[in-house]
């Protein structure tokens, strides 16, 4: 599993070096878009406490909440980088269309203390969820260094944010594309 790791982490530090990120919006810009990389928080650890879902009319939201050694919402996230990446498809023979690999969301933290995330709870999410299929959770390799992976049932339009009155939270919302 740890060498599976490595090699997925190895591999999304080159994606992610290919395409300089961008800094996170820290407010919602009401702007969804169809692909990026972005980059927030600050270098400082932090623990991963708790992954949550909400349906809203159009989108569903999904929030990363930190927290400091307390237990207390983080004053702000330790630093990360959040990529999109589409499907890819291909025409079988038939003429349909074939999803080879599914789109997914890369989430790289760094720092992580703790992790609180609990996998049942976030396959009971993945079950509400019209977008996400499944949410793999990368054991950490070196010094808190850790990633997160939103495996989903289609191509999405996205727009994240870190909120500058909660800097302890990243929020991710979800919702149809059109293609």
């Amino acid at each position: 599993m740890k060498v599976c790791f490595i090699v997925f982490f190895t591999t999304a530090l080159t994606a992610f070096a290919a395409n300089p990120p961008i800094a996170i919006p820290r407010s919602s810009l009401k702007a969804y878009r169809s692909e990026g990389l972005f980059e927030g928080g600050k270098g400082q650890r932090a623990n991963l406490e708790s992954l949550r879902f909400a349906k809203h009319p159009g989108f569903e939201r999904w929030v990363v909440d930190f927290s400091d050694s307390k237990g207390h919402v983080a004053a702000s996230a330790p630093q990360f980088q959040l990529q999109f990446i589409k499907s890819e498809k291909t025409l079988g023979l038939d003429g349909e269309s074939t999803t080879r690999k599914p789109a997914k969301f890369i989430f790289l933290f760094r720092s992580i203390e703790k992790n609180f995330l609990d996998t049942r709870k976030l396959k009971a999410l993945t079950g509400k969820s019209k977008h996400v299929k499944e949410i793999i959770v990368y054991p950490p390799i070196e010094q808190g260094d850790m990633a997160m992976e939103f495996v989903l049932k289609d191509d999405v339009l996205f727009e994240a944010h870190q909120p500058v009155e909660r800097e302890g939270r990243l929020v991710l919302d979800l919702k149809s594309s059109p293609d």
